[in-house]
């Protein structure tokens, strides 16, 4: 008997044994993925947005004031930018060209028509770099040509990827670009009299040149991101207080107005009372006619039946009632 126990005992040991072991190596078994933590996301896109600003701010803040001539204008331009990446920084990060979501963004900034409207503010480029007639000449071009200008020609982008970032159509970019093009070899004398070719190939080369010799100096990442967030939580207690304040209007209003329409009465006046004789003879005073009116002469009056002839001759004529039947 206890034999047969001691068997069954070892049986079922072994048996677990396997199951465990079949447990362990099954293949098909995958682990649980684990959550991440609010901290951890936060952290991993903080890393990544000072990856992207550490890379890009400086040559934006360089092409920046290349485009507006303006040196002050383009540093506001591009933090500007980046503030509004990490505001939306989930869709930013998953975009197929993060720094070029960051360029339109300065670009459309900077190119804003109501930067014309403060002068106070225009400082122009004081150190073009070793080409100032070329900076000059650029500035002088209308904005979207010297956009379209410098994506294509300075940062090498193609037609279609203009085209884009600009938000015009192929015809309409390729246009602006030889136009643009036109303009400044008018301006520089290096350029004229060479062909197209060696033409683009020139001014390729010296806005590269002109773009790399500015001098910038730009802001920490975390600066950068803290001024986003201030900027943000401005926002949302400037609004909450505007509604807050418009609530206290209306609750005001609706607590003073009057309950209903009321119209207003006139006030009274004292009636004297009169006989009817009294008034029927005010009555007929108001209906004599006033002497004072033009052409009262040529009336006939309706007592008498006399005209004007009859009352200058004073030839009186007699009523209907008072002729006798053989004279009517």
């Amino acid at each position: 008997m206890a034999r047969t126990v001691r068997l069954l005992v070892r049986h079922r040991s072994g048996r677990s044994d396997m199951m465990s072991r079949g447990r362990r190596r099954s293949p098909g078994r995958m682990r649980r993925p684990r959550t991440p933590k609010p901290h951890q996301v936060a952290s991993r896109a903080a890393r990544g947005f000072d990856a992207l600003y550490t890379e890009h701010a400086a040559g934006l803040v360089r092409q920046t004031r290349l485009l507006t001539g303006r040196q002050r204008l383009a540093y506001r331009a591009v933090e500007r930018a980046f503030h509004r990446a990490w505001q939306r920084w989930p869709r930013v990060a998953v975009a197929r060209d993060p720094a070029g979501w960051v360029r339109a963004a300065a670009y459309e900034y900077a190119l804003a028509p109501w930067h014309r409207l403060l002068p106070a503010r225009q400082r122009p480029l004081a150190d073009a770099g070793p080409h100032p007639a070329l900076a000059a000449a650029f500035v002088a071009l209308p904005p979207s040509y010297r956009r379209a200008l410098l994506l294509h020609d300075g940062l090498g982008l193609g037609i279609a990827e203009t085209a884009a970032e600009c938000e015009a159509s192929a015809m309409a970019t390729v246009g602006r670009v030889t136009h643009a093009r036109a303009c400044v070899a008018e301006l520089l004398p290096e350029l004229r009299g060479v062909s197209p070719s060696q033409q683009d190939e020139a001014l390729r080369r010296m806005l590269g040149e002109l773009i790399a010799a500015q001098p910038v100096r730009t802001r920490p990442a975390d600066a950068v991101r803290l001024g986003s967030e201030r900027r943000t939580r401005w926002w949302t207690r400037g609004a909450l207080g505007l509604t807050a304040l418009i609530a206290v209007v209306t609750a005001f209003v609706a607590a003073v107005r009057p309950d209903g329409y009321r119209a207003p009465q006139a006030p009274g006046e004292s009636v004297a009372t009169a006989s009817p004789v009294t008034q029927m003879e005010e009555g007929r005073e108001s209906r004599k006619p006033d002497r004072r009116e033009p052409g009262h002469e040529d009336r006939v009056d309706a007592r008498s039946g006399q005209g004007p002839a009859q009352r200058k001759a004073g030839r009186p004529v007699p009523r209907q009632g008072s002729l006798l039947p053989e004279t009517r």
